[in-house]
């Protein structure tokens, strides 16, 4: 995927911050970050940089030490990677999303061990006959009509949606992020403000942003090992287990049916070479088999009455993609 820099204005210097903060653990990365804040800044005549410069002065060793502000632009940026994807356009916004969000929304807002984000979880249809979901850092959450039509009541897809909510509580996209950005983006970070006199030459503004663009493009790589991960290379076999089990948590306690994820994964295709969830996740039938022993310990109040009012409503929605 050809790296796209999405930066722009004030709220995008955060994202530039947050990796030139990563100069290692001697305690230097708050300074850098804070003069190059200062030295924006002094170039831009924009006070705001600065103080998101001291807001953000202190030190990132990984992805742990995100603000969920940091992790919100990372996130924000890798969905719109997704998003420019011909092979994803976004449905527009119809009865249809507006369940799928409910139902989301009814998942991540209900259960206590959720990890709420900095802007709170985003769900979104993308027209695709690709079977596939999939969660950007920050909490922006993607499923496509194909993996919908898979679904055959609420709760398969409420099972679905907690097992993307999963990734994004235990921060697995954010892990896809090289810890070699954090090193390089601090070196690029000390060189600028080791440029400091650029605030006293307004000729040499052109300097400080081409250095500035620098660590944006590594800002950029970092997005792109992100979206890699999330299209084509996948968690791997350990972090899809660990989000199929938080998952059936989620949704027990949101009161659906913790059984209803496995049902869905049994009968997907085993085919590969077909993209999505075939591609980049294990076997449906092993990891259904994996939760088989984890269904019975997990129990969720719900009436027959209230089930049946949500395959009615699941029912209505999905009639859009008759």
């Amino acid at each position: 995927m050809k790296p796209r820099i999405l930066l722009l204005g004030v709220g995008s210097i955060a994202a530039v911050a947050l990796v030139v903060a990563g100069c290692g653990g001697n305690g230097g990365g708050g300074n850098l970050l804070k003069g190059a804040g200062d030295l924006a800044t002094a170039v831009t005549g924009d006070e705001r940089y600065s103080e998101i410069g001291e807001q953000l002065a202190r030190t990132i060793t990984d992805y742990n030490d995100l603000l969920p502000s940091e992790e919100h632009y990372i996130g924000r940026a890798v969905a719109a990677q997704v998003l420019v994807e011909p092979r994803y356009p976004m449905r527009a916004n119809d009865a249809l999303s507006d369940y799928v969000s409910l139902v989301g929304q009814n998942v991540a807002q209900s259960v206590d061990f959720v990890r709420q984000t900095y802007k709170g979880y985003r769900f979104t249809v993308l027209d695709s006959d690709e079977l596939n979901a999939f969660a950007t850092p920050g909490g922006f959450v993607f499923i496509t009509t194909g993996l919908l039509k898979q679904t055959q009541n609420e709760d398969e897809l409420a099972g679905i949606l907690a097992h993307e909510i999963a990734h994004v509580t235990l921060k697995h996209g954010l892990a896809a992020v090289n810890q070699s950005n954090f090193v390089q983006a601090g070196q690029l970070g000390l060189n600028l403000y080791k440029d400091e006199k650029f605030k006293d030459d307004p000729k040499k503004r052109a300097q400080f942003e081409e250095k500035l663009g620098e660590i944006s493009k590594v800002f950029g790589k970092s997005c792109d090992e992100v979206a890699f991960t999330l299209l084509s290379g996948g968690y791997g076999a350990d972090k899809e287990r660990a989000a199929d089990e938080l998952a059936i948590r989620l949704v027990a306690a949101a009161g659906y049916s913790p059984t209803a994820l496995s049902a869905v994964l049994d009968r997907l295709p085993e085919q590969k070479g077909a993209g999505g969830w075939l591609d980049t996740h294990p076997s449906g039938h092993a990891r259904a088999a994996d939760l088989h022993g984890l269904e019975g310990g997990v129990a969720a109040a719900t009436s027959a009455a209230a089930i049946e009012q949500r395959k009615q409503r699941h029912a209505n929605a999905l009639k859009a993609l008759q």
